[in-house]
């Protein structure tokens, strides 16, 4: 079975062949990879590449697939293997962003609001410099909820 593979490429500044072997090429996820491969090629942690790995599940980025056990030792013959695919559909990720980052932030606050209103009233010289910050505040949110359905179904799955 071929090896999963993973291809980077890098134009930019910087690099070995200036000198600066600290500055290494993105890293881009283009096809399936498993955990301990991608701990591997970008030289982390397993606790970094684990949370890296649950955010980019929680927005969609990125699926987790099992394909049976290619390395014949006695852990894994048999058994799944955990890979990662990376999520390539735009309407797919947009639509992982908006429902798990940018909804949430819509249907909370508004007790919150009220409280920094209520600080930034009796803030003293501040206060009307504060007051306008949390309506700025204010009107951003209530836009976003405005826009954000209309985001949703544009982006959100196809019918």
């Amino acid at each position: 079975m071929n090896e999963p593979t993973c291809s980077a490429s890098y134009s930019g500044p910087g690099g070995a062949a200036l000198g600066r072997p600290d500055i290494r090429p993105p890293f881009r996820l283009v096809a399936t990879e498993s955990f301990s491969d991608i701990v591997e090629r970008l030289e982390i942690s397993k606790g970094s590449a684990s949370q890296g790995l649950q955010l980019l599940r929680t927005l969609g980025a990125i699926r987790l697939v099992s394909k049976e056990g290619d390395r014949p030792d006695e852990q894994t013959v048999g058994k799944a293997r955990d890979y990662y695919e990376p999520e390539l559909s735009l309407r797919k990720l947009v639509s992982g962003v908006l429902q798990e980052r940018i909804a949430p932030m819509t249907t909370t606050g508004s007790d919150h609001f009220a409280l920094l209103r209520l600080l930034a009233e009796g803030a003293g010289k501040q206060n009307r410099f504060l007051i306008e910050r949390v309506e700025q505040l204010e009107t951003c949110r209530n836009r976003i909820r405005t826009v954000l359905p209309i985001l949703s179904a544009w982006f959100g799955p196809k019918k």
